[in-house]
């Protein structure tokens, strides 16, 4: 083949060569969050959607902080924060996300959905055993994003692809349309980094 989609293998003394293709940061568009209201509801703001507006180029109009579909007749109840004021309805929601499984959203204000964000995260408490199972040094806190949040990623092809450019799109389209499941990242073991790809 005239390129390497991911860079070259790396044997002893050979120097790292760049791929055909860039991928980008993975940014986040919706999070779930527990709710005592509705069992989980799935979070993104302004700021977030404007974002992901901008880089997919959909004509698609920002919404207001408290759109939601879940009606506003009665409370939402997301962590510790109650809902009840200012919830309107937002009928063009499915226009902002392609997933079947997100069923139930609300859009928050910025400076509400980071905070939101940040006490969802999964967080554990490790430490270090040595080797007589004594434990060495403090403990360390490990953070994840939860299950089932819906991110994106943008990907493009480098200079490096020297006129191969179509067949580098094809090969990195063709990679992610057979793989829907992929481990990126993580730690596998503790089943980290799976996700679930598709391609828009």
């Amino acid at each position: 083949k005239k390129f390497e989609l991911f860079g070259n293998e790396i044997g002893e003394g050979d120097q790292l060569t760049q791929g055909s293709i860039w991928i980008g940061d993975g940014s986040l568009l919706w999070i779930p969050v527990p709710s005592l209201s509705h069992g989980v509801v799935w979070i993104s703001c302004p700021l977030l959607l404007k974002r992901w507006l901008r880089l997919t180029g959909q004509n698609l109009s920002v919404p207001d902080p408290y759109s939601t579909n879940l009606g506003t007749n009665q409370p939402i109840y997301l962590k510790d924060a109650i809902l009840k004021e200012g919830l309107r309805q937002w009928s063009e929601w499915k226009s902002y996300t392609k997933d079947p499984n997100i069923s139930r959203v609300i859009v928050l204000p910025d400076q509400h959905c980071a905070t939101l964000i940040q006490m969802s995260l999964w967080r554990q408490v490790k430490v270090k055993l040595s080797e007589h199972k004594v434990v060495e040094g403090g403990f360390r806190y490990e953070e994840a994003i939860p299950p089932d949040s819906l991110m994106y990623f943008t990907w493009g092809v480098t200079a490096q692809a020297n006129g191969s450019s179509e067949e580098a799109m094809k090969e990195f389209r063709d990679l992610l349309q057979s793989n829907q499941i992929m481990q990126i990242g993580g730690q596998e073991s503790l089943g980290r980094g799976f996700v679930e790809l598709s391609l828009n």
